[in-house]
């Protein structure tokens, strides 16, 4: 059968691009909308959280508090760290800036601004400043006329598109290898839709990657079967790849009647799957008749069904995640199988199985205990693993381990690409876990277990005979022993090698790591012209780390950010550059203890496990953030903060536990609407 010039009848059959894609969806796009009664009565416990009562502060009261007290650093055309407050001077900023009045409030509840050297602000004024910011922003948010975050089109991610081809297909072969990398956006992830970009080289990657994977399939006896429905060649011409030419002429004019009907069948099937959603005749007939030039070119029944799917592999409608678009004056309900595309993405990072299809197509998602039941056998589910590891590699910046950060070889002759997958992967098998199990969120945080591997555990050097059980080349796991420190994100290797230098640990970053990642407070890029540090002295042990960071702090510029960094950097000092215990370091015994600037004493890793956990609504909002950001595949805007706010409160009050962490989500109304889109 010829190929050379097939390609190009697949682009002209207008399968690339069709006219009949929704043009009117925009990464910017935004409505304004009350959310729906439906809605409202789908979710158990509703998704927009009552609009919170005033406290007895006026904007100008906060104002001249604000002008008091920060206007030294941040006023008058100072603006230390990028802020001035000024910029905050109108209400209507608790929408437009919403992020810098959380930053605001942190810095002054956790008693971090004014610096040490300024008079602090009384603790009844810095208390009802605190209390006003956080209910002036909720109430805010709660307001049904500010914009709705919007529901763009998006591309499948190269993760999502390999796990689609693999569940579509049912092979196991990675096609996604040669597609384009992806950046990250919205709230850190590469499935924001403003960085899934499409060029004409994805649409040659896309026919490359299509072919692969069908001549892949092509040669799998199952796969082959189910889809096409179970017809075979039965010797009519040789079997193999989708370029093979048969050796035998057509079957009888009779027979290909028959077989135009099957393949008719088989396209509507894989069609359907792949669209995930109802097919009508005008989409199949394109693919019929790609099927039909394929057969009057010599081709064999099986070799033209996998030529004309390969239309469906580059059609927009398998390689975006299209919903219709709403033109009313609200927010709407999603459909049942738009939703199903949402839940299926979200938890498992691929297409919809047959249960939840078929779930959707009999309208049992809008029933919320139905929906309930699919979500909570999904979180049960193997594919559950591809999401967390996703989502947790780049949450927590180990998804770079062995792509852009490297252990220095030198240091770690001995890791090899399986104790490097180990360490990559250790956070995202927890949260698979914790997610399966129903177990405390809080439990990331300190734990009596973990997963490890033989090498984890080599590296880790946790005594053979203190655990039980089988240890394996794959992350298996394991009950630790009492008193061990290793149940936790704080101290898995990969996080410790990511918040590391190659050849030293280093304070600051793994205070930005925990500050930024685990509490959602993220400090400012450092000043120019900021001194570095000695690194001759450090690797000698002239000076300790404390020592040269003491120095640094001398400086008024370098204080301001270190005071709030290096104590939660020194209290993990006992973890090398990829997590092994030490007692020393270059310079002698470690001091791992450390002062908050708000007086707070922490002592080493258990003390640091215990700032989080006295911490633990303030990580858990970060958390929740995240993983609505990764569901949404859009950065938060301040309309989300209301479900948000909801979304948090039902994981506290059922005492951390994870399903309700992502019951919370799927029933919010971001996840389960569309915005007005506004032209």
């Amino acid at each position: 059968m010829r190929r050379s010039c097939r390609p190009w009848a697949l682009l002209t059959i207008g399968l690339i691009f069709p006219a009949t894609l929704p043009s009117r969806f925009n990464a910017a796009s935004v409505a304004s909308a009350d959310e729906p009664a439906a809605i409202a009565e789908a979710s158990r416990a509703g998704t927009a959280a009552p609009h919170p009562e005033p406290v007895p502060l006026e904007m100008p009261v906060v104002q001249s508090l604000l002008a008091t007290h920060c206007t030294d650093c941040h006023g008058g055309g100072a603006d230390e760290g990028g802020f001035a407050v000024e910029s905050l001077a109108e209400l209507s900023t608790l929408v437009s800036d919403f992020d810098t009045w959380q930053i605001v409030r942190q810095r002054i509840h956790d008693m971090e601004m004014p610096p040490a050297s300024s008079e602090p602000i009384p603790d009844g004024d810095r208390d009802a400043l605190v209390q006003w910011i956080d209910q002036a922003i909720r109430q805010a948010a709660c307001d049904p006329s500010i914009p709705r975050g919007p529901a763009p089109l998006r591309r499948l991610t190269r993760n999502e598109y390999r796990n689609t081809i693999r569940d579509l297909l049912g092979i196991h072969f990675d096609a996604s290898h040669v597609l384009p990398s992806e950046g990250s956006g919205g709230e850190g992830f590469d499935n924001a839709a403003e960085v899934l970009l499409i060029s004409p080289l994805h649409a040659e990657k896309y026919l490359d990657a299509a072919k692969m994977a069908l001549e892949h399939a092509e040669r799998d006896e199952r796969a082959r079967q189910n889809l096409t429905l179970g017809r075979t060649d039965r010797g009519r011409g040789r079997r193999g790849g989708s370029g093979d030419r048969p050796q035998e002429s057509s079957p009888p004019a009779a027979a290909e009647v028959d077989d135009e009907t099957r393949a008719h069948r088989a396209l509507q099937q894989f069609a359907q799957r792949a669209y995930r959603r109802p097919v009508n005749d005008e989409e199949i007939t394109p693919l019929v008749q790609l099927y039909k030039a394929a057969r009057a070119d010599g081709g064999t029944f099986e070799s033209a069904c996998f030529y004309a799917m390969q239309g469906v592999l580059i059609s927009p409608h398998f390689l975006f995640r299209v919903e219709s678009p709403n033109e009313t004056e609200q927010s709407v309900p999603l459909t049942d199988q738009e939703l199903a595309v949402r839940l299926s993405y979200f938890l498992w990072e691929s297409m919809p199985d047959d249960a939840l299809r078929r779930a959707a197509d009999a309208g049992e998602l809008s029933d919320p205990e139905k929906l309930r039941a699919q979500v909570l056998r999904m979180l049960g589910d193997t594919r559950l693993l591809d999401a967390s590891l996703s989502f947790t590699g780049q949450w927590l910046g180990t998804a770079e381990l062995g792509r852009t950060r490297f252990p220095d070889p030198e240091l770690y002759p001995w890791i090899d690409d399986p104790t490097r997958t180990a360490m990559r992967d250790q956070p995202g098998y927890v949260f698979a876990e914790i997610l399966r199990t129903n177990a405390s969120l809080l439990e990331l945080i300190d734990a009596d277990w973990t997963f490890l591997t033989t090498e984890l555990v080599r590296l880790y050097k946790i005594p053979r005979d203190q655990l039980q059980g089988e240890i394996r080349q794959h992350l298996v796991r394991v009950q630790l022993p009492e008193g061990s420190i290793r149940g936790s994100l704080l101290t898995m290797s990969g996080v410790m090698a990511v918040a590391s230098y190659p050849k030293r640990t280093s304070p600051v970053l793994r205070g930005v790591w925990v500050l930024d990642n685990l509490l959602g407070s993220p400090s400012p890029p450092p000043p120019p012209d900021v001194p570095l540090l000695d690194e001759e002295q450090v690797e000698s042990g002239a000076l300790s780390l404390r020592e040269q960071f003491a120095v640094h702090r001398a400086n008024p510029t370098c204080a301001t950010c270190h005071d709030r960094l290096d104590p939660i950097g020194f209290a993990l000092e006992n973890l090398d550059m990829v997590g092994r215990w030490r007692d020393n370091d270059p310079a002698g015994p470690i001091d791992a203890s450390a002062q908050l600037p708000n007086g707070k004493v922490i002592d080493g890793i258990e003390g640091l496990k215990q700032h989080l956990l006295d911490q633990r609504d303030v990580f858990i909002e970060q958390l929740a953030r995240k993983l609505l950001g990764y569901a949404l595949g859009r950065g938060l805007v301040a309309a989300d903060l209301c479900a948000l706010d909801t979304i948090v409160q039902r994981v506290r009050d059922a005492d951390y536990q994870a399903h309700e962490l992502v019951l919370a989500i799927i029933e919010s109304e971001p996840f389960r609407t569309k915005p007005r889109i506004q032209l």
